[in-house]
């Protein structure tokens, strides 16, 4: 796999640039809100330590969104039109977090925007990211395979809408414990950022790089005891980003391996809601299922600690499947 050398500096320049970026941006937010006694409101429904953390400054995303577009306009002589296609529509799901952030701040809730609203938003701005990516065109309804590839027809079009908005609310659904989402997004990017270096697709490797990078100086501030949380600005974006960017490397199957742990997450909530509207009885604890193994007596760290390592060999089987060990 023969890489460009300078591309190969930008990767690394950008990557230490967006983590520098992004603690910095988290550090102001943690201050700011510290100042006005403004945080994140705790469900009443949840795990009995977490109400230690309600107040806590959230909307961690600002930082992670930022250095993203920063380091990737600094870098604006390499990036593409579909690079800034997928920037624009992380951004749009970032001002949708944004929004949903901010309300549950103002009004010390854990509502937000209603579910109705932010799934209309979310399809319709992916929807006009798809158009403006071509995809609405015939000759792009294939779904890739390992070496091969299915011709969809318009189904193409909602597999693609279907996994950005399901992606999107699946990495905000693993965002419940300290460094959980942060760290597992990291590995999740990991295989996607080594496909498009092997496929020298250097616009999306600079790209990818910076939010990797954006999301590590987040980590640094949300580790446990975490000092802000992500947020729906940060998980919205977060996953919107990974899920287009799959379909545009051409490898939208590797989404769910190397998001795999976002899709149980996702598969609980939908088994204890659907279990329980049947039988009034429960699957889980407590769902998502992060919150079931707290409810078994397991700590926090050791919870996440248990996710990562999960999360780490499916990013090493996505490596293997996409060829790349």
């Amino acid at each position: 796999m023969a890489i460009n050398i300078e591309v190969f500096i930008r990767v690394i320049i950008t990557f230490i640039l967006s983590i520098i970026i992004s603690s910095s941006i988290n550090k102001f937010i943690i201050k700011k809100e510290k100042e006005k006694h403004v945080g994140q409101a705790v469900r009443d429904d949840i795990i009995s330590t977490h109400f230690q953390k309600s107040g806590t400054p959230t909307m961690g995303g600002v930082g992670i969104v930022l250095a993203t577009i920063i380091t990737s306009l600094l870098n604006f002589s390499f990036i593409d039109y579909k690079i800034i296609i997928v920037l624009l529509l992380m951004f749009m799901f970032f001002i949708i977090g944004f929004v949903d952030d901010y309300i549950k701040v103002k009004y010390k809730n854990s509502k937000g925007l209603s579910a109705s609203l932010r799934f209309s938003l979310e399809i319709m701005f992916t929807l006009i990211a798809l158009v403006l990516l071509n995809y609405d065109q015939q000759s792009m309804w294939h779904l890739h395979l390992p070496n091969n590839f299915i011709y969809l027809g318009p189904l193409f079009v909602l597999l693609i809408v279907f996994m950005v908005v399901g992606s999107a609310n699946a990495v905000n659904m693993s965002d419940g414990l300290d460094g959980l989402a942060g760290g597992l997004i990291i590995l999740a990017y990991l295989p996607f950022l080594l496909i498009a270096l092997k496929e020298q697709n250097y616009a999306a490797s600079i790209l990818i790089s910076g939010v990797i990078g954006g999301n590590i100086g987040f980590l640094i501030h949300n580790a446990h005891p975490a000092k802000i949380f992500m947020g729906d600005s940060g998980s919205l974006a977060n996953g919107a980003l990974i899920s287009l960017l799959a379909f545009l490397l051409n490898s939208e199957y590797l989404l769910i391996v190397s998001g795999g742990i976002f899709v149980i997450e996702t598969v609980s909530v939908i088994l204890q809601v659907g279990y329980f509207k049947m039988t009034h009885k429960r699957i889980f604890k407590m769902a998502p299922i992060h919150h079931h193994f707290e409810a078994l007596g397991m700590k926090e760290y050791q919870v996440v600690n248990m996710f990562y390592l999960v999360g780490f060999i499916l990013a090493f089987l996505s490596l293997i499947m996409g060829g790349i060990l």
